[in-house]
């Protein structure tokens, strides 16, 4: 016990902090040390560290020593930091607690000058970092493909990124299959060894001139050191750390003469469409199936309107799937996969020519796909309804008869039939008149039925606008454009749908406008709801992410939506009063 003593004898409690270099280069890098002796402690918080870049860090390391009996602890918060602009800058105190009491660091003060070594290795000729472009002029939703790539002249042992864009203004994705092998390429007289570090598919969707930040890495650089000789032994390894230029592309918008049913596809695509059968009855439906692959952004292709007769009823299109997977050239490939349930209503032949439109922007032109035409035979259904049949049922009298043999027997004649009586006839007229008071109760159910449903749907026009509303706000919210423009557009043709009864299969901004005519709702209100629905519609395709836009067209939607409540409700309630 005498001879262990001396181990638990412990040095002084201090917190210090230290730096590697009192000067450093702009757009260089310098290491802040907080360091707890002999002791534990919680609750550290570091300085603000203005004027500088965090590169990494806290980094936390432990150190125990034993000297001559004596045990020494050091815990230690490592930054790297990398100064804005050149200047002199005091990085302020740390704090930790140790036992309830509160340790601070001194101030450090560090110079930040321009083009002068300081005792760093000048790696600039011998090592960086670019980001390259496949095109830099580019239209919206077209795939663009974004290169981080290292050259260097020095031996790499390992990287980590450390900070990355937030590439405004696109939808990123990682690619993975680019394993390209290094390359030998001679630059300014040096030879360099390149290897793509990273690999980013955008798709921009908004106009302009888009800025993508600086990629920011750490490298770990193996040192010359001619003092060791042979292979197996360890070179020293030195921390530097790079960033790529900043790069822009130039997108620009899509023309103006789109098709009708164009429906955002911007890239190279192929389409088809299946249809399950061409022969049915007006009791059947029909399934048409459209599958769409390409290499634009396909979460942006939208189902493309069906040009059908009207003849024909279509249900709103169902998205069956939608995946992305890599091309062996390192692009980003989309695949949709969208039904249309669809409703023949009259008999006869018709004639169905499905097409998809996408822009194509190696040639900059607007580019169909026809589908062969599907030749459909409607015939008419058979109704359901059980229809009674009536039967002639003939009976014979029969004059002699055969009957048991009695030893006594009464024989006297009857004037009375059964057949032709009123029991008869009653029982007779039964079946007639169950099976058409079943018929009549079926048909004023059905009315009622859909007198009920219209009703319903225009009493709650409003109300699933405003839940569609909400549902914008909440992606007005979170700045999610598509999503709330889609929400948007969905309430008011929705509303006018349910409180005009207009079928979705021939709704059109034509007939929504004469509708509202003929109600003789104000010119000005009809201009404004045709108004928000068209911003909304432009926005949708094209990507517009502007905040305060989407929080003024929101706006609109609901003062519109209520003026316009409002105009109806009073047509409603001055026809009903004509009526009575």
């Amino acid at each position: 016990m005498i001879l262990l003593l001396p181990l638990f004898v412990t040095a002084q409690v201090s917190f210090e902090a230290t730096t590697d270099a009192r000067q450093v280069v702009v757009n260089n890098y310098v290491d802040i040390t907080f360091t707890l002796r002999n002791a534990d402690g919680d609750d550290f918080n570091p300085p603000s560290f203005e004027n500088f870049s965090v590169l990494s860090g806290p980094a936390r390391s432990l150190s125990t020593t034993i000297v001559n009996g004596k045990v020494s602890k050091e815990f230690s918060y490592v930054y790297t930091l990398q100064p804005r602009r050149k200047g002199k800058f005091t990085i302020g105190s740390a704090s930790i607690r140790v036992a309830g009491k509160l340790f601070r660091t001194k101030p450090i003060q560090i110079e930040v000058i321009e083009n002068k070594a300081l005792g760093k290795i000048n790696t600039a000729n011998q090592v960086f970092v670019r980001a390259e472009l496949n095109i830099k002029n580019a239209f919206i939703g077209q795939q663009i493909t974004l290169d981080y790539k290292l050259y260097t002249a020095m031996d790499i042992d390992s990287y980590s990124i450390l900070e990355e864009s937030e590439y405004q203004g696109f939808y990123a994705q990682d690619l993975r299959r680019f394993d390209d092998p290094p390359v030998r390429e001679v630059i300014r007289g040096v030879r360099y060894v390149t290897k793509i570090l990273k690999r980013v598919a955008l798709f921009p969707q908004q106009a302009g001139l888009l800025d993508i930040a600086p990629l920011k890495l750490e490298m770990a650089v193996l040192k010359e050191d001619p003092r060791q000789e042979g292979f197996l032994l360890n070179r020293p390894v030195q921390r530097i750390f790079l960033q790529s230029e900043p790069v822009n592309v130039n997108v620009k918008p899509l023309p103006n003469n789109a098709a009708p049913f164009f429906s955002g596809a911007v890239g190279n695509y192929i389409a088809t469409y299946a249809l399950n059968r061409t022969d049915v009855s007006t009791d059947d439906v029909l399934s048409l199936r459209l599958s769409i692959s390409g290499n634009g952004d396909i979460k942006r292709v939208q189902p493309p309107k069906l040009e059908l007769p009207d003849s024909f009823e279509v249900y709103d299109p169902k998205i069956l799937e939608e995946t992305t997977s890599e091309s062996l050239n390192g692009e980003l490939i989309g695949k949709k996969e969208i039904e249309y349930i669809i409703l023949p209503k009259k008999a006869g032949k018709y004639r169905l020519q499905p097409s998809f439109s996408y822009f194509n922007p190696e040639s900059g032109k607007y580019a169909t796909i026809n589908q062969n035409a599907f030749n459909i035979t409607v015939q008419q259904g058979v109704r359901r309804a059980t229809e009674p049949v009536a039967d002639e049922i003939s009976t014979s009298v029969i004059s002699d008869d055969i009957r048991f043999i009695k030893s006594a027997t009464y024989l006297q004649q009857s004037n009375d039939y059964f057949f032709g009586s009123p029991i008869f006839w009653t029982l007779a007229a039964l079946p007639f008149l169950f099976f058409g008071g079943i018929i009549l109760l079926k048909r004023n159910q059905t009315q009622q039925s859909n007198i009920d449903t219209a009703q319903l749907r225009i009493k709650r026009a409003r109300q699933e606008a405003q839940n569609r509303l909400k549902v914008a706000e909440q992606h007005l919210k979170v700045n999610q454009s598509r999503a709330f423009y889609n929400e948007i557009s969905k309430s008011l043709l929705g509303y006018v749908c349910d409180k005009l009864q207009i079928a979705g299969s021939t709704l059109t901004k034509d007939n929504v406008r004469e509708k509202l005519h003929s109600l003789n709702v104000e010119e000005t209100l009809i201009n404004d709801f045709m108004e928000i629905i068209q911003t909304s519609e432009i926005a949708l395709y094209s990507g517009k992410d502007n905040p305060t836009a989407m929080n003024d067209i929101y706006q609109k939607a609901v003062s519109n939506l209520s003026i316009m409540e409002e105009s109806l409700e009073a047509v409603r309630g001055s026809l009903a009063s004509g009526i009575s």
